[in-house]
């Protein structure tokens, strides 16, 4: 949004923006489960440096395939050429993580993420600042990503020579693993933006321009839960590999309840200020935006409990591409049947419920059979329960000051004040939180070093 005013018209950062969102999306999907073969293997294999060259080499050759299929994606032919090199680096900002998250590197990873995120926007203000065409502009992208690239080689130079573990995976156990958790998860990928697809061809132009800006995720709060699952996702797959299903469940459930503390109050707040937040951020036309950006945040305490982790760190690769495909044959044919003039949001819902039936209602007792446990082996029952218990008792506190009327600004500040203190004393309260997870949430703030305190996990 901010950008879109720097530009010097409107084609130049449509432009900009099939750019970037070609190249978050086509590497991923191209890569077909390289970057989370990464994850499986990694922590379990003897040559941990070569691996990871092969991979790096696999990965390259993905990239090649992304530019390639430039003209196929671009049939306009208003893309610069220089895209097609953009998109044969790409592959390095999906693979930076599993690499430096497998070999037990997150600090690292943060600050890496954090720093390239600075220089890409300098990269790019800069010459829309100075009024530099389009390729230039995307120069400075490309920059960024063959930096990226050269940290992700020197990453991969650098890991271990030797580890305990088993031989290497030949190409066709690697591709075994990687092929299906790729295409399961391009085809969740293609999932999530299928609603938009939809809506483009089933509604007016106007009333497209409202679902859009309600379909939506608070980008923070939507990215807890896979990030804590990629933090976990090393430790996983060694417990599993040393048979350990009790530690390893323990993990996942402890995972889920951490998630669920971090994002649910979030999710409750949303839910009763979706109006008002549409509105603060687009104006008033856009009010009916609020139904659609509700229904995608029901995303939040779906991801809690994420069976498609269980899945990919279990080595059931073909069960997690059951899962992918029944979201897009659910996701499809209900958009189509939900969606008329009268429920524009049709998609939408469509979106939500697909997402419940594929991961809930199928892949969670999938896991558990595969598995050879209960399904409440594998989910936070009471913990999740407690969770939701203090993010809705604390929405109370919102009530009144809705009916207070308040300037919207003032009003969502306050409500956020009042809310999320409210939440947190509750999750002390009813025992969400263990003691150990509040040492560590308040060692900021005594006198105890941080170092000292026994992780939240």
């Amino acid at each position: 949004m901010v950008l879109s005013r720097y530009f010097a018209s409107a084609e130049e950062y449509g432009a900009y923006q099939a750019v970037t969102w070609f190249a978050s999306f086509l590497p991923p999907l191209l890569t077909l489960g390289i970057g989370k073969a990464v994850y499986w293997f990694l922590p379990r294999v003897s040559r941990p440096r070569a691996f990871l060259m092969r991979t790096l080499l696999l990965c390259v050759g993905a990239g090649g395939l992304c530019a390639a299929s430039l003209p196929v994606v671009d049939r306009r032919g208003v893309l610069p050429l220089v895209t097609a090199a953009i998109l044969a680096v790409a592959f390095s900002d999906r693979l930076l993580e599993p690499v430096l998250v497998s070999l037990g590197r997150t600090r690292r990873l943060a600050a890496l993420q954090a720093a390239f995120g600075a220089v890409i926007l300098v990269a790019i203000l800069i010459p829309v600042g100075l009024r530099r065409p389009l390729p230039d502009v995307l120069l400075g992208l490309l920059a960024c990503y063959a930096a990226q690239a050269a940290v992700l080689v020197v990453v991969c130079l650098r890991a271990p020579r030797t580890a305990d573990g088993r031989p290497l995976p030949t190409l066709r156990e690697h591709a075994a693993y990687a092929l299906p958790v790729g295409l399961g998860g391009g085809l969740a990928q293609v999932a999530q933006h299928l609603d938009k697809l939809v809506a483009w061809f089933g509604i007016t132009l106007a009333g497209y321009a409202v679902y859009q800006r309600g379909a939506m995720e608070v980008p923070l709060f939507s990215s807890i839960a896979f990030l804590a699952l990629s933090a976990i996702t090393p430790d996983l797959v060694r417990r599993h590999a040393e048979g350990d299903r009790a530690a390893y469940q323990s993990l996942f459930r402890e995972a889920s309840r951490l998630i669920a503390a971090a994002s649910l109050p979030f999710f409750v707040f949303f839910l009763f200020t979706a109006r008002d937040f549409i509105v603060l951020l687009y104006g008033e036309p856009y009010a009916g935006s609020a139904v659609v950006f509700r229904l995608y945040l029901g995303l939040i305490p779906l991801r809690v409990v994420w069976s498609q982790t269980l899945l990919e760190t279990s080595g059931h690769a073909r069960a997690a591409l059951l899962c992918g495909a029944l979201l897009l044959a659910i996701h499809l044919p209900l958009s189509l049947l939900l969606l008329s003039p009268e429920r524009p949001w049709g998609p939408a819902a469509s979106m939500l419920v697909a997402h419940f039936v594929a991961f809930w209602l199928v892949g969670l007792p999938l896991c558990a059979r595969l598995q050879r446990t209960p399904v409440q082996n594998l989910v936070a029952g009471g913990g999740l329960a407690r969770v939701l218990i203090a993010a809705g008792a604390a929405a109370v506190v919102l009530l009144p000051l809705r009916a207070l009327d308040l300037p919207r600004v003032l009003g969502l500040g306050l409500s956020a004040a009042a809310y999320f203190p409210i939440a947190f004393v509750l999750l002390v309260v009813t025992g969400a939180l263990k003691p150990a997870e509040r040492a560590y949430l308040f060692s900021p703030f005594s006198r105890r070093s941080a170092r000292d305190l026994p992780p939240p996990l």
